[in-house]
């Protein structure tokens, strides 16, 4: 329940930054700068943001075949989806994660310590390259003037942080020792008798990982396919808000696409669904900066949330029809299928992601 009001009061939290921003904007600016995206450009806009999540679908593809296991991409594309949608509506970077490691197990037969290390990894260099793209707008934009000092400390600080942080975990990983395992030795955690049995699960599925890092032909190839996967995908997410951009009318360069895509990015780090409300005032502020209007700032940004909306829509319209309630308990209802002899019952359970949690921490 506690969790619950939590999640409930971010949710209220960036609606009203959202509520806000909206009203302080010229509403007639940012419909005039919609109306010039015609349905055509809006077509080949969705198509466009669709490479880069196939990128990032093909990563995960080739980090599970190096597991020994090759599923169909277009299957990975949907359970990809499915975990884009929860994580959409959770004030994290990671609460879909669960959902992409039942649906290999349940659906693959995949042991779940091994799903889990595909999925952890896939995440991990996500985060990462995530990361160094968000990094690197802060470090060009330090040699200019476009934001007051006072908010590029902070920013630079929480990179700093967060670069740091994913050196040390990267470190920890290719050293054999697993940055999770440590910190829960560190913490003391293997001392209090109930989470014991943790250190060990959680030392065997970062070995998996390790293992992965640390194989030579792993190191040579793999490792640098999907570094270089992961920042084509930024590549082209940048090309998205150029796209974007030219349809409503603004002419950004790449150097200015670049910022735009980078910088407000560090919203989505905040403990806000989806960056509700802080992604949309990070633009309009930037936009602004750069000498542009917040109209045109908002309509790229509704284009984006189109977008987003159309990922987590089919994420979870593919988990409510495959046995998932998102945000409700576990049921099991009776369902008529088709069979050689006619229509026969079949039991159809649906579980919620609490529940995928539950099993996920005691399997692993």
């Amino acid at each position: 329940m506690k969790k619950k009001l939590i999640v409930l009061g971010l949710l209220i939290l960036g609606v009203g930054i959202f509520v806000t921003v909206l009203r302080s904007a010229d509403w007639q600016d940012i419909v005039a700068n919609l109306s010039q995206i015609t349905f055509g450009k809006f077509l080949l806009f969705m198509a466009f943001a669709q490479i880069s999540f196939a990128i990032f679908n093909l990563r995960w593809k080739i980090l599970l075949k190096c597991h020994g296991h090759d599923i169909p991409f277009w299957t990975l594309w949907l359970y990809r989806a499915a975990g884009y949608g929860v994580s959409y509506i959770t004030p994290t970077q990671v609460g879909g994660e669960p959902v992409r490691i039942y649906l290999l197990h349940e659906n693959h037969g995949i042991k779940l310590r091994e799903a889990t290390a595909s999925v952890l990894l896939d995440k991990l260099i996500e985060l990462s390259a995530f990361i160094a793209f968000v990094a690197s707008g802060i470090f060009v934009v330090s040699f200019t003037n476009l934001i007051p000092k006072n908010s590029l400390h902070l920013f630079s600080a929480l990179i700093v942080v967060f670069v740091g942080l994913s050196i040390y975990v990267f470190k920890k990983l290719l050293d054999g020792e697993g940055f999770l395992t440590t910190l829960f030795n560190g913490l003391r955690l293997n001392k209090v008798k109930k989470l014991q049995r943790f250190e060990k699960k959680i030392h065997r599925t970062e070995n998996l990982i390790t293992k992965f890092l640390n194989h030579s032909q792993h190191k040579r190839s793999t490792l640098p396919i999907i570094i270089g996967l992961s920042l084509l995908g930024w590549a082209f997410t940048i090309g998205e808000y150029y796209m974007l951009a030219r349809f409503v009318g603004v002419g950004l360069g790449g150097y200015e696409s670049f910022l735009i895509a980078t910088i407000p990015s560090v919203a989505y780090l905040l403990p806000m669904p989806a960056g509700l409300g802080m992604l949309e005032s990070a633009q309009v502020g930037l936009f602004s900066l750069l000498g542009y209007s917040a109209g045109s700032a908002l309509a790229v940004m509704v284009m984006v949330r189109v977008k987003e909306l159309f990922f987590s829509g089919v994420g979870f319209a593919y988990a409510l029809t495959h046995g998932l309630t998102l945000l409700g308990k576990e049921s099991t209802k009776k369902q008529f299928v088709k069979g050689p002899t006619g229509l026969k019952p079949r039991k159809i359970t649906r579980i919620g992601i609490k529940k995928i949690l539950q099993q996920t921490k005691a399997s692993v």
